[in-house]
């Protein structure tokens, strides 16, 4: 059995990962300085993806990653695809935000109500 070529990994989509581990393990590169690593979970919660479709990226080749210690580690270089936000949901954050401080000032205003009426109370029993 012969060793496979370096095409032979590029068909596989393994080339990236060996090259990765080969400069994780004391190469240095630019791009690599600037990138995070992150484990598997952080990242599925971070960018909103599941657990099964972050195995299933790793085993298509679709992102890059590395192993450490038995742990997948997943480059997070902001080239990964950001979970899609609905059109309304940035209008629905912004009423809420909206809604809170009415609700804080409402709570101010009850506050101030109460003290005048106090007051009023105790300037009429004089």
């Amino acid at each position: 059995m012969t060793a496979p070529t370096v095409l032979e990994f590029m068909a596989q989509g393994k080339l990236q990962f060996l090259m990765d581990m080969s400069l994780g393990s004391g190469g240095t590169s630019s791009i690599q300085d600037h990138v995070d690593w992150v484990p598997l979970v952080d990242f599925a919660v971070k960018r909103g993806v599941s657990l099964s479709t972050l195995r299933r990226y790793i085993k298509q080749g679709k992102v890059v990653f590395r192993i450490e210690n038995g742990r997948y580690l997943l480059r997070d270089d902001g080239t990964f695809p950001k979970v899609k936000v609905h059109p309304l949901q940035s209008q629905v954050i912004k009423l809420e935000s909206e809604l809170q401080k009415a609700q804080e000032e409402i709570a101010e205003l009850k506050t101030l109500i109460a003290f005048y009426e106090e007051t009023a109370a105790q300037r009429s029993t004089r």
